[in-house]
């Protein structure tokens, strides 16, 4: 009997990556390959690659050159965002493919006899590619990834050029596909995609994601829905709705700010202004009370002065996020803000963003700080690591950690104290 061949697959970037690379995996497992971790000796290696930084892309050349110590007989193939972008920076390698048709990646890799470079313009990924997954790593939670495609281009973002216009997944097949993950024990599904709240583009059917959601909160064996991250601009009044009535829809939103100046704001093409983010950050918490607000913001964009950045600081606490997300500004080649006058040095940037991330410790320890002496409905993760505790998440986000055994069901924890921003507690 033949032996399988091995495959490793490493991922970077965002949980649309981290699902496709899951369906592939599932697809060669399908055919015939064994899976096997990306630090193990493999006859194949598969780098799904981040190029959202010149960071995110040398970590993808890491990577590659990792499996090469570990094998150099292997075949190496490189797929998603970097491919569409950077085709002149690629190393030779085996295989190079971009973000269209994943599925022909297991063609070529039985067709491979020289370097294969295929990869399609980003304007011609007009159809969403439907990969299903039957499994995750974690067996309490699933990624669906229902939506792909930006066109919104912001001044500082590549994935535009890297993952094509908007294209949305059959409310059919999302629905079809979250009821057998419900089925085989999964109590959440996070709803993922490149511009998630634009659900519904590129399909014949009148839909949107409200709609999407109003459908899958019927499903029997689910107990949460969560968003991965929303626009503010389409946090309707009609998902405002949903989520107040229905105890099926996380009581989180991850809402971008990006930066608190109107200015920079302006030069990074964001789609509205401080005075309409703000009342609509405090519409949604008029109507949904304690709801858990995450966002992203970017540090040190091109013309942010010390005023722009004092302003950033001052929304921040005004609006009081209970996480903040802080990336320093990193210019990538090939978008308008690599061109942009203004760049600010290191230095001042790594000051700023870790001032900023002082804010969050203490907005995250205080969000967190309302919930001691409660009981909170938790979903179990993972055990920690030398440690009798286990580490599970509630529905507004909170990292909770008690002692117990890890359960394919939703438990009650009573909360005792809090260690920073987790909470500790003992399961009821």
């Amino acid at each position: 009997m033949n032996k399988k061949k091995t495959i490793a697959i490493g991922t970077l970037g965002c949980k649309v990556n981290q699902y496709d690379s899951q369906a592939l995996g599932d697809l060669l497992e399908e055919k015939g390959y064994e899976l096997v971790p990306f630090s193990a000796r493999a006859d194949i290696y598969i780098v799904n690659s981040c190029a959202v930084t010149d960071s995110a892309i040398a970590k993808s050349r890491k990577k590659i050159n990792k499996a090469l110590r570990t094998n150099p007989k292997a075949k190496i193939i490189l797929s998603g965002c970097w491919p569409q972008t950077g085709a002149k920076e690629i190393p030779e390698i085996s295989v190079v493919h971009g973000t269209k048709d994943r599925k022909k990646i297991l063609e070529l890799i039985d067709d491979y006899i020289e370097p294969i470079k295929e990869v399609s313009p980003y304007e011609s990924c007009e159809k969403f590619e439907e990969m299903k997954i039957k499994k995750f790593l974690n067996r309490t939670r699933a990624v669906v990834k229902i939506q792909d495609g930006c066109q919104q281009f912001c001044s500082y973002c590549i994935i535009p050029y890297a993952r094509g216009p908007l294209r949305s997944r059959d409310d059919k097949e999302v629905i079809k596909q979250i009821k057998e993950l419900a089925k085989n024990g999964y109590r959440e599904v996070v709803l993922t995609g490149i511009h998630l709240g634009l659900y519904g583009v590129g399909l014949t059917k009148k839909i949107n994601l409200t709609d999407l959601l109003k459908e899958l909160v019927k499903i029997d064996d689910l107990e949460r829905i969560r968003l991965s991250s929303i626009e503010i601009n389409e946090v309707t009044p009609g998902l405002i709705r949903l989520i107040k009535k229905e105890k099926k829809v996380c009581n989180h939103l991850h809402i971008p700010l990006q930066n608190g100046s109107d200015k920079v704001l302006k030069l990074m093409n964001r789609p509205y202004k401080m005075k309409k983010f703000l009342e609509r950050i405090e519409n949604i918490r008029k109507h949904i009370l304690g709801i858990s607000i995450t966002t992203d913001v970017i540090v040190g964009f091109p013309g942010e002065t010390g005023a722009d950045f004092k302003e950033t600081y001052k929304i921040c606490e005004e609006i009081n996020f209970s996480k903040i997300h802080v990336f320093s500004f990193s210019k990538r080649k090939g978008t308008p803000a690599y061109e942009m006058l203004g760049h600010i040095d290191k230095d001042t940037i790594a000051r700023r963003s870790e001032k900023l991330r002082e804010l969050s410790e203490v907005q995250e320890e205080d969000y967190a700080k309302k919930f001691i002496g409660r009981d909170l409905e938790v979903l179990p993760q993972r055990r920690i690591k030398d440690s009798k505790l286990i580490l599970g998440l509630t529905d507004n986000y909170l990292a909770v950690k008690y002692e117990g055994k890890v359960q394919n069901k939703i438990i009650t924890v009573k909360v005792n104290k809090n260690d920073k921003h987790n909470l500790i507690g003992k399961q009821i």
